[in-house]
């Protein structure tokens, strides 16, 4: 299990920032990519980000964009984002849509890893509160016996959080080892639309052998995915956000 792999999250149809995600993999020979879902939502290329991943030696879980878009049922969410899923499911293909609605909701790798989307105990939450972590941990700790480390999605912001600690500080890359035998919950930022005030495109690289967690944070060229939303005449506000990284 020593082979480095990686973890990406939230692609949400960002082309132009997967680019330099799978060219600084390749540089350093990460072939292995576990993604946590929400390949699809708020941006205008869906369909050549889908074959993008499907492309590589991926395993993926479902999100809730991609299950908005291969059921076309929504809930209660923003005008713009009910936007981009219309406009996503005009684009992609009944394959594709297929392809998401296969999707499952979590699952575990390598007999020691959970990956999830929003949390392990609620496949929509977002895990942004001290509380809402610690009990989460709980979750995993009871119900997941022999997995010690989560990796989650949904909120968008690189975190790790574990043995009493919450990092948070990932504006540059950074690696932070993590202590064997503790249960951790990390999230590797988002690919495609990040959220923690840093433009720069966020995804994580996992290794077993070192039991240590890397942020790699990369710049990619947010005026072309901007240009593609002004294009797709979806909402300016999703072209806006990428710029202050909200």
């Amino acid at each position: 299990m020593s082979e480095r792999f990686a973890i990406l999250a939230d692609v949400h149809a960002n082309t132009s920032a997967l680019r330099e995600v799978f060219a600084y993999l390749d540089k350093e020979q990460v072939d292995t990519i576990y993604c946590l879902g929400d390949l699809v939502g708020y941006n205008a290329d869906p369909s050549t980000c889908l074959k993008m991943l499907r492309g590589r030696n991926l395993v993926t879980i479902g999100g809730n964009h991609d299950r908005y878009v291969a059921t076309g049922q929504v809930g209660e969410i923003r005008p713009a984002t009910v936007q981009a899923v219309e406009f996503t499911r005009r684009t992609l293909s009944g394959e594709e849509i297929a392809f998401l609605s296969s999707l499952q909701d979590q699952k575990v790798v390598r007999d020691a890893f959970l990956l999830v989307h929003g949390s392990p105990r609620d496949r929509d939450e977002y895990i942004l509160t001290a509380a809402g972590a610690n009990a989460n941990l709980a979750v995993l700790q009871e119900k997941f016996l022999g997995i010690d480390i989560c990796f989650f999605g949904h909120c968008h912001i690189p975190m790790i959080v574990g043995n009493g600690k919450v990092e948070t500080q990932f504006s540059a890359t950074r690696t932070v080892a993590l202590e064997r035998y503790r249960t951790y919950l990390i999230n590797p930022g988002s690919v495609g639309q990040p959220r923690d005030r840093c433009r720069d495109t966020s995804f994580g690289i996992f290794d077993p052998g070192a039991w240590a967690m890397t942020v790699v944070r990369l710049p990619y060229p947010v005026e072309e995915t901007q240009a593609q939303i002004a294009a797709a005449g979806l909402d300016l506000q999703l072209a806006k956000r990428l710029e202050l990284g909200i």
